[in-house]
């Protein structure tokens, strides 16, 4: 895959997906509508001695089968320019595993980083971490929020439990149900019995077989999340409570909740319950008629919808510990309620047709046409309503919940300035023709979804050019 040869050097592209950020490999392709891959090639038209060979391979954990041993072992030297934290690490931990010298270089927003990883002489990368970024207690996020940034990161929570976590709890059981409740059994605690509930859920009492059942859930989950909860929140905690120590419940930073009340009249309302009863139908694969995406048709088929009248419950607990980390809490009867859970399960799944399967959604930002962002943006939106929280646009939800970090050119240039520093330190500048003996390998890793590029000298850069430059190993450094 990458021979050196004499006198010329010889360049690898391995596979992403088409980004705009094809400037990073050469400006005059900037604008090109075609992917890094294809047009890579290209920039040997620069530089005649340079041979690239373009592969549409991503490089992690899942193609190790094709970057093998071999394609390791061969390597001299690895230079990164990534973008996120798990590329590094994957790329550092090959380089690592095959004692390969590595430049690491990444940013992240206003931060950058470049190290030198020498084996056996310099720290490797994944050996040092950030220490992690604080996050909002469990009880404020659920239920106490008070700021738009809370409410995105419930909505994402609950975008991932209701199309994808709990979809993919009901494959694993269907696919083999003896060991998935003996772990469960097992486990025996409340994390167990509350994703024994959800299965039973899109098993049972809210699987849906046609597009209205979706509507139908769709609009409940609307009454459940933005009137009936917090009518129970209000229930438990009055306007007028107070602390143990006689402090007013409701002060600052909290916010006193106010129920939505469900209208077709209004935009935002039916547009949740579009990006809802959509997704719903696409994990159960039922098809979306034409009509669902016309507000007055779809207006028309949620009048039908009959909404139970909500009653507040007094043995409801509301975690109010901003140190808690869970909202579960263990109780002795664990174990008989979910022996019970299992034993309708086991009903479910008998009624069930043969091989039948949900279809889990993975969480995609940049489609706008997915409705992804639509349903995570409406539920934060309708949830900052409650809690009369600044609303924002679907494109602010997407950089919040997406975790988009804008790139800085400075700590970018940064990043890449320094690389070439260390790279141009190491050859001596009386003998440049020993680039062209160099085989250069420039690929991409997609180990998230971003593009990354990581660029890796082939061959014994160690011997060769430390050898022919007379420059002492700890140069490197």
């Amino acid at each position: 895959m990458l021979k050196k040869r004499k006198n010329e050097g010889s360049t690898t592209v391995l596979g992403v997906h088409l980004c705009s950020c094809i400037r990073r490999l050469t400006s005059r392709f900037a604008s090109s509508p075609f992917s890094r891959i294809e047009t890579a090639p290209a920039t040997a038209l620069r530089n005649p001695r340079l041979k690239i060979e373009a592969l549409q391979n991503h490089v992690n954990a899942e193609t190790e089968n094709v970057f093998d041993d071999t394609f390791w072992e061969n390597l001299t030297v690895v230079v990164n320019a990534l973008d996120n934290v798990n590329a590094r690490l994957y790329g550092d931990q090959r380089c690592l595993y095959f004692q390969k010298p590595l430049l690491e270089s990444g940013t992240l927003g206003a931060k950058c980083n470049t190290q030198m990883v020498i084996p056996h002489l310099t720290e490797n990368y994944s050996a040092s971490r950030d220490p992690p970024e604080k996050q909002a207690p469990m009880c404020t996020v659920h239920s106490f929020p008070h700021n738009i940034h809370h409410c995105l990161t419930w909505a994402r929570s609950e975008f991932e439990g209701l199309v994808e976590k709990t979809p993919a709890e009901v494959n694993a059981y269907l696919s083999n149900p003896v060991d998935y409740t003996n772990a469960m059994i097992k486990a025996g605690e409340a994390q167990s019995r509350d994703t024994l509930e959800r299965v039973l859920e899109c098993l049972e009492k809210e699987k849906c077989e046609t597009f209205q059942d979706c509507i139908t859930w769709a609009r409940l989950r609307f009454e459940d999340y933005f009137a009936d909860r917090v009518k129970q929140l209000i229930f438990t905690f009055p306007e007028e409570a107070s602390t143990s120590t006689g402090a007013p419940f409701w002060s600052a930073p909290k916010r006193f909740p106010h129920p939505l009340q469900f209208s077709t009249a209004d935009p935002s309302h039916l547009h949740f319950v579009m990006a809802a009863s959509i997704l719903r139908a696409e994990t159960f694969g039922i098809s979306v008629p034409e009509w669902a995406k016309h507000p007055k048709t779809l207006a028309e088929a949620v009048e039908k919808v009959t909404v139970p009248e909500f009653q507040p419950r007094e043995d409801v607990k509301i975690e109010t510990d901003g140190k808690a980390i869970t909202l579960s809490t263990a109780s002795v009867d664990d174990a008989v309620v979910i022996n019970e859970l299992i034993r309708k399960l086991e009903q479910c799944r008998h009624k069930a047709p043969p091989g039948y399967r949900m279809n889990p959604i993975q969480f995609e930002k940049d489609d706008d046409t997915n409705y992804h962002m639509d349903l995570i943006a409406g539920l934060a939106n309708m949830r900052a309503r409650n809690y009369s929280i600044l609303e924002v646009d679907k494109l602010k939800a997407k950089f919040i919940a997406g975790r988009i970090i804008p790139a800085i050119a400075t700590s970018t240039a940064m990043g890449r300035i320094s690389a070439v520093e260390v790279r141009l330190s190491v050859l001596d500048p009386a003998n440049l023709s020993l680039i062209r003996e160099i085989d250069l390998g420039i690929y991409m890793v997609d180990a998230t979804g971003s593009c990354e590029v990581m660029i890796s000298f082939n061959r014994f850069l160690k011997e060769n050019l430390v050898r022919e430059t007379d420059l002492p190993y700890t140069d490197f450094m």
